[in-house]
């Protein structure tokens, strides 16, 4: 799993940083990639918004356009506002994570 820290202003508390985990599972064969997502935090750390702090990510790929899919598991709970945006900042803040990544093992070579 990679570690990514997200920065995030949730309701109406101050911005926080929030550790993430996350495991990406390619199924190429379906142009679906799955984002597995954990917030390293103890539960008791974490907002209600969040709820247990695991939730999936899918993309899927249609007519050459990339989706992203925030609801696509049942962990993805509760679908409130706070929990939508935080779900949509970390999916932001992996791309990037990825696209670095990348560059420097291709810089590397």
């Amino acid at each position: 799993m990679r570690q990514i820290d997200v920065h995030f202003t949730g309701g109406n508390t101050a911005q926080k940083t929030f550790p993430v985990s996350y495991a990406i599972e390619n199924r190429e064969e379906h142009y679906i990639e799955i984002l597995r997502c954990t917030v390293d935090l103890p539960q008791t750390q974490l907002p209600a918004w969040l709820g247990h702090g695991r939730f999936d990510l899918v993309t899927h790929v249609r007519d050459g356009m990339r989706l992203v899919d925030y609801n696509a598991s049942a962990h993805n709970w509760p679908p409130t506002h706070e929990a939508e945006s935080f779900r949509y900042k970390v999916y932001a803040e992996i791309v990037l994570h990825e696209i670095h990544r990348k560059k420097n093992s291709l810089a590397a070579c």
